[in-house]
């Protein structure tokens, strides 16, 4: 590991620690000195992308592909609890960015390829990334939603403690992260369909049936909110659901073939 990567990485797993000891402490935390080490973190863990083996289809390996994801849900998780003081899904973001870190410098970086991607191409590569990022966050959210309905219906003390976020605050980031992730997958299917002609080969036809099965379900979820109100375990469930399609559309094929065959 470079010695970047090795300070973004021992950054974020000294973050997630003091998080995670003051929650069960139930002590204060110290949110300028949390953010600003952050946000140093984010910062080398920028420096470590590899964007041209990200830009260059061909050549993108799954660890620079998580290293990518995870330096984008860092940001905007991150961003997201210093607005919101809820740093309660912070750990799990870190330690995943840590571990992707970790796992990009193991498997040293793939050459590159000098090959010429279009605007659009590149547009559809740039959303699906973000699309992906945004689903993650969703699906942390709406994890984070049904822990707090169910302390809530029990009657649970950690319900009232300042640990706990209001139930609706994050109910309507879910929501907004939810759409936001319709209109990225939206942009990413259609300059896809515009740029590329073999969404449907042999090769890369799962990844479109499951990205477009994954729209479904999302869109489903926008519908069903704004038409039957529904709430509570089903949009948990079908947000995940979302998510995990999406998954095994940009990553299924890759393990396989880069992690449980290498």
């Amino acid at each position: 590991m470079t010695a970047l990567t090795t300070l973004a990485t021992f950054i974020y797993i000294a973050v997630s620690i003091q998080i995670v000891v003051a929650f069960f402490r139930q002590q204060e935390i110290n949110f300028g000195w949390l953010f600003s080490a952050a946000f140093v973190a984010i910062i080398l863990h920028g420096f470590s992308l590899d964007l041209s083996a990200i830009l260059y289809a061909p050549s993108v390996a799954i660890s620079n592909l998580s290293v990518a994801i995870w330096f984008v849900i860092s940001c905007v998780m991150s961003l997201v609890a210093a607005l919101t003081r809820n740093v309660l899904l912070l750990p799990i973001v870190y330690v995943i960015s840590a571990l992707s870190l970790g796992l990009s410098a193991l498997t040293g970086a793939p050459e590159t390829q000098n090959i010429s991607v279009s605007s659009g191409m590149i547009l559809h590569i740039a959303a699906a990334l973000l699309t992906f990022g945004a689903s993650m966050l969703a699906s942390l959210y709406a994890i984070q939603l049904h822990c707090i309905n169910y302390v809530l219906k029990h009657h649970m003390s950690v319900a009232l403690n300042q640990w706990v976020p209001p139930l609706l605050a994050v109910e309507k980031i879910l929501f907004k992260l939810i759409e936001f992730s319709v209109i990225l997958l939206t942009i990413s299917l259609v300059s896809g369909f515009v740029s590329s002609t073999s969404l449907f080969a042999e090769g890369t036809r799962h990844k479109t049936l499951l990205s477009m099965a994954a729209w479904l379900v999302f869109s489903g979820i926008i519908v069903a909110r704004y038409q039957f109100h529904m709430r509570g375990k089903r949009v948990t469930g079908a947000t995940i659901i979302a998510t995990a399609l999406l998954s095994l559309a940009y990553f299924g094929s890759r393990f396989v073939k880069e992690i449980l065959l290498s």
